[in-house]
């Protein structure tokens, strides 16, 4: 197990040593979740998943719901033509 030190300063924040953010590849960005154990005290930091990262970046599909009509409000046909569904 590979051991890392952090200072926290004043204001409560701490520089993450650039071994490990590389190694867990947190970027400028990246949002960490921290889980303490409420028995040993113990806290776990992982990196916050984003089912919507892509190759061409970040897809924040919360987002789109607000701006995009198509998205915000769905129509009963929408998407099912060619399926037989045209004349429901």
């Amino acid at each position: 197990m590979d051991t890392y030190v952090a200072k926290v300063t004043q204001k409560g924040q701490i520089t993450l040593p650039a071994k490990l953010r590389k190694e867990e590849g947190w970027n400028a960005g990246s949002e960490l979740i921290f889980k303490k154990d409420p028995q040993s005290n113990n806290v776990e930091l992982s990196k916050k998943v984003n089912l919507y990262d892509t190759n061409f970046g970040n897809y924040d599909f919360q987002a789109d719901l607000k701006t995009d009509k198509e998205l915000a409000e769905p129509s009963s046909l929408q998407g099912n033509e060619g399926w037989g569904f045209e004349s429901e």
